[in-house]
Order: structure tokens, then sequence, then C-alpha cells
């Protein structure tokens, strides 16, 4: 079985404390039930969250949805974008199959990055290495009014504006996100093929 990969990378710094992380464990528990719903979603989404502040964590294990693995993201610390970026790629080397002349590999993963603030760390240097991974597709959640859309914005992904931090807020992201994995999953089962379009996209989701 090629296995549809979907890294979730959430900025957990002390400025996403309160009511935002609590939406953002909300959103994550609402994304595995809406995704456990559809049939296409079951058979290839394979799920990895990682949460980054001054250190960063494996929060949920890479595994099927079908793992009721329970998700809890603490808000503290720092936004250390480097290494939140090297545990991703941690991740994705250890994880992700690679197409050999025997067997097909896994499709190309799906990463969503959020994010309410500015980066620290070696996080260009990171960026620039992940670019060099042929990820599917590459999405940054600019999560409120103080985050830096100019950082964002060079960040070289499809870019998802939220002007707050509310739970409504949070969980339209985390609905449009359940369906951007359903919508692909469903294309690669019916279509047996892992197409995504060159352009960028840049979307507001509560205007």
């Amino acid at each position: 079985m090629r296995r549809l990969p979907v890294f979730i990378l959430i900025d957990s710094s002390t400025s996403m404390k309160g009511e935002a992380i609590n939406a953002v464990n909300s959103g994550l528990k609402t994304l595995i039930q809406d995704l456990r719903k559809n049939p296409f979603a079951l058979e290839t989404v394979f799920l990895s969250v990682i949460s980054f502040n001054t250190l960063a964590f494996i929060v949920r294990p890479f595994e099927d949805i079908l793992n009721n693995v329970y998700v809890s993201i603490e808000a503290k610390g720092q936004s250390n974008f480097g290494l939140g970026l090297q545990m991703l790629m941690d991740e994705m080397k250890v994880n992700i199959k690679k197409t050999t002349n025997e067997t097909k590999g896994d499709w190309r993963p799906l990463v969503f990055f959020m994010t309410d603030g500015r980066p620290s760390g070696a996080w260009k240097t990171k960026l620039k290495e992940f670019h060099s991974i042929n990820v599917g597709k590459w999405v940054v959640c600019a999560c409120g009014v103080k985050s830096n859309l100019q950082i964002i914005e060079t960040m070289g992904g499809d870019i998802v504006v939220l002007n707050n931090k509310t739970e409504d807020s949070i969980s339209s992201f985390f609905k449009w996100v359940s369906s951007s994995i359903t919508i692909h999953s469903k294309s690669i089962s019916q279509n047996n093929k892992d197409s995504f379009s060159k352009e960028k996209f840049k979307i507001y989701l509560n205007k």
C-alpha cells in the first residue's frame, strides 16, 4: 500500500498560550475524527504532529489515522523554527518510504506549518535544507495579526492567513486542512497519480 504522509508542525511558543493552544488541540482532534470518516483517507493517510517552542517534540508519532493517539500540546518558550524544521526533516527521513526498482514508495508528503510569531534558531539554513526535499505540498499558516507575513512570504510555500487566534478562527484552519487532505487522498486513490498545482496561493480564512 502506498501511503500519503501528512506532517503538521505547530508553533507552541508562549504567545499561543490560552485559547489559541486549546483551539489547536481541539482542532487536531476534530481533524483526525473527520479523516476517519473518509474511506480514501483511511486507506492512505499516515499522520505525524510535531510541536516546537524552545525545543521540538513529536506529539503524534507517524501512524495511520485509526491509531487512537491522544494529542496534547502545551504552549511555552520561544519559537525555534530551526529545531522544528530539523525534527520535521528527521521524521520524514525515517518514515517516508522511497521508490525502488522493485516497489513504489509513498506518495509525496503534505506538510502544514502553523505559527503566530517571529522565528528564532537557525531557521533559514534549515528551511533551505527542507526545500531540497521533494514534498507534494508545503502550506504555512500565519496565525493572528502578530505573525510576520513578510517573513512567512519568504518561506516558499502556500499561505493561509488567520486574522486572529480565536477558537473559531483556528478551527476553520483545521477544517480547511481536513478538506485539503481528503481531496488529495481521494484524487490519488481514484487516479493513481500524484499531481499538484505549481501555482502558489494565499488565502484568508476569516476576512
